[in-house]
């Protein structure tokens, strides 16, 4: 059985290893670096997110916890730890 999976947007925090790793899966995902949003601020990336349709994908947990609670029709948030370069290529494996 195939799981249905959200579009997602990894904020600029996200290498994009993990991008590659979730096209590999036959996920769809973007990147910040791939459609011009680096050095933007974290509500324009939950924006741009939702204009996309996609789940914001960060490991920026206390500045998107609050966006959140103020920008309540977003697509979804998914905070996620932080990990190393070296446990993407474990992931890959």
């Amino acid at each position: 059985m195939r799981v249905n999976i959200p579009k997602l947007y990894l904020d600029e925090d996200i290498s994009s290893l993990l991008a590659a790793l979730f096209r590999k899966e036959g996920v769809d995902v973007v990147c910040a670096c791939e459609v011009g949003m680096t050095k933007q601020e974290d509500i324009v990336h939950a924006r741009y997110a939702t204009q996309e349709n996609r789940v914001l994908v960060s490991f920026n947990r206390v500045d998107f916890i609050r966006i959140a609670k103020h920008f309540p029709h977003h697509t979804g948030i998914s905070i996620c730890p932080q990990v190393t370069k070296n446990a993407y290529a474990t992931l890959a494996e």
